[in-house]
């Protein structure tokens, strides 16, 4: 079980505050998002490092604010 599994089931306990809820999502979404374009980028793996960090924030962003949008125990 890596770090982002174990805060993942931390936070079924409570909410995260900002700062850990960003360093989840870097730790999950943007690795993942990270590995694929250093296999892709090769040697110019280290130009994309930022960008994928981003791209893999903000798909995880706009995941949780659909979930968020859409619970239907909310209305």
């Amino acid at each position: 079980m890596d770090n982002g599994t174990i805060c993942i089931l931390l936070f079924d306990t409570s909410v995260p505050t900002e700062e850990q809820y960003f360093k989840l999502i870097s730790q999950k979404s943007s690795s993942l998002t990270r590995l694929v374009c250093q296999l892709g980028a090769g040697p110019l793996a280290y130009k994309w490092y930022d960008i994928a960090t981003y791209v893999g924030i903000s798909g995880q962003l706009r995941n949780d604010a659909k979930d968020i949008l859409c619970d239907k125990k909310m209305t």
